[in-house]
Formats: structure tokens, C-alpha cells, sequence
């Protein structure tokens, strides 16, 4: 009995893994389809999204301070039993005073030059033969980060500006704050483009 309950577990966990590696192969082939997409899109339309997104931040502190509050409360108790840094935590906290300062990188970010298309270099090579040398996407990226929610705009508003998906693996300290922040970008780049919210993803499992 005791060997069959052993089997059941490992073929659960198997299972379990299967699906969670099948999740991540839908991201990625859905962030790959938005990144050719993504590549040939204007730079008025870039910084219309990233604005639209700067925006839902704001309309969303509450939201975003309650999902913190979970974290924190989960963080808390380990840094009480000696299983977590209280730097750690400290980075974890999410405040309106934050939130505004995230919105406000998102939309520094629209103010940048767009790094997409620029003409490096051309060298004639012969007569009606020229070679240049032009800036392009490099298509989808992969971000793993520390338990600090305020990356993820930061780094989806970045690739998006510079015409690549992302999918983003956060410390799961910030599980909650991470996965409302993927919401809510998804649904604010989707608000420009519907297709653009498949160029940023969160991903929770390893």
C-alpha cells in the first residue's frame, strides 16, 4: 500500500510538471507570434500602449497595494522564523509612492528614442550594391528576477519599446504583486493592440 500510494504521488507530481512545462510552451509560442508582430510596429503605437499602461498602473494602486499585502504578510512570518532577509523584504514592499514612481518609468521609457530601425552603418560595396547595417528586434526574451515587483514594468516596458516579447519569472516572495502586474500589463497593451497582450508573460513555476 504504501508502495502504490508512492507510485500515485510521483506519477501526480509528474503530471503536475507536465503541465506547467506545456503552460510555459503556449507562452512562448504565443510571445513568438507577438514579437513578429511586435518588430514592424510603430513608434507612435509603442508609446501609445506604454502610456495606456502608465495610466492603468495608476488607476490600479489599490489593487496592487492589496496584492502586496499578501506577499508582505507571507514575507513577514518567514523573516520572523529567520527563513528570509529583512533587506529582502524591504524590496518586496509595494506603496502608492511606488506605483506612481512605476508609472513614471513606463512613461520615460515612451520618451526614449525607439531603438528599432536605426541606421548604424552603410558601406558601398559596388556600384548600386550598398550594405547597411540597421537595428532590429531580437525577438522573444527570457527575464529572471529577484523578489521586487517593481521590475516587472520596468523590464516589459523596456522589451516592448525596443520590439521584443518577454516572459518574465519573478522571486515567488512577489508571486501575487507579479502576477496582478502581468495582468494588468497584458490587458493594457491589449487595450492598443488586442494581440499585444501575448508579448509579455509571467510565468510561476521553474
Amino acid at each position: 500500500a504504501r508502495a502504490l500510494r508512492w507510485v500515485v504521488k510521483v506519477l501526480g507530481q509528474n503530471s503536475v510538471q507536465k503541465g506547467f512545462a506545456m503552460q510555459v510552451q503556449e507562452c512562448a509560442a504565443r510571445a513568438r507570434a507577438a514579437a513578429l508582430r511586435l518588430a514592424t510596429l510603430s513608434t507612435t503605437t509603442k508609446n501609445q500602449a506604454l502610456e495606456a499602461l502608465a495610466a492603468t498602473l495608476e488607476q490600479s494602486q489599490e489593487t496592487l497595494v492589496a496584492a502586496n499585502q499578501h506577499d508582505v504578510d507571507r514575507a513577514s512570518r518567514l523573516v520572523a522564523a529567520g527563513e528570509m532577509s529583512k533587506p529582502l523584504l524591504d524590496r518586496l514592499k509595494l506603496d502608492e509612492h511606488k506605483v506612481r514612481d512605476m508609472a513614471a518609468g513606463v512613461r520615460s521609457v515612451a520618451k526614449l528614442p525607439d531603438p528599432v530601425g536605426r541606421l548604424l552603418t552603410a558601406i558601398e560595396l559596388d556600384k548600386g550594391l550598398e550594405l547597411t547595417q540597421v537595428t532590429c528586434p531580437l525577438g522573444v526574451i527570457g527575464a529572471i528576477f529577484e523578489s521586487r515587483p517593481d521590475a516587472v514594468p520596468q523590464i516589459a516596458s523596456l522589451c516592448w519599446k525596443a520590439g521584443n516579447a518577454v516572459i518574465m519569472k519573478g522571486g515567488t516572495e512577489a508571486q501575487e504583486s507579479n502576477r496582478v502586474l502581468g495582468q494588468l500589463i497584458q490587458q493594457a497593451l491589449a487595450s492598443v493592440e488586442t494581440w499585444a497582450g501575448d508579448a509579455v508573460h509571467m510565468v510561476e513555476t521553474r
